[in-house]
């Protein structure tokens, strides 16, 4: 058992890792001048896919900690973690929002349908 306990340990470390690399490519996506919402899209999408390995990972952690005072403390540290890499999360999605207002939704194919071809196949039919 106290081997799985260490093992779970390192996979909580190593999802931290992860987590905190996510967030620090946010905060570079957010400084920087001339990011696309793609590139901030695809980041959020990574970071909220690797808090959520941490949270299935902390999760099991938590569930083999039997000693109250421990058990505070791990959660206590784990939600200091959590609030401190979310502030990156948080500046992205509000970077995204303006980048949005300020492009428009992105225009897929349908949005730039050329009505007079249309017109013209339609008068065809008719």
């Amino acid at each position: 058992m106290a081997d799985d306990d260490k093992q779970m340990e390192r996979r909580r470390e190593a999802n931290r890792g992860w987590v905190t690399r996510t967030s620090n490519a946010l905060a570079d996506l957010v400084a920087k001048p001339d990011v696309t919402t793609l590139e901030l899209e695809d980041a959020i999408e990574e970071f909220d896919r690797r808090l959520a390995a941490l949270d299935d990972t902390q999760s099991a952690v938590v569930m083999r900690i039997v000693e109250p005072d421990k058990l505070e403390t791990d959660i206590e540290d784990a939600d200091r973690f959590r609030r401190q890499v979310r502030c990156h999360r948080v500046q992205a999605s509000q970077k995204l929002a303006d980048l949005l207002t300020k492009t428009g939704p992105p225009a897929g194919p349908a949005a730039h349908s050329d009505n007079s071809a249309t017109d013209s196949v339609m008068s065809n039919i008719i």
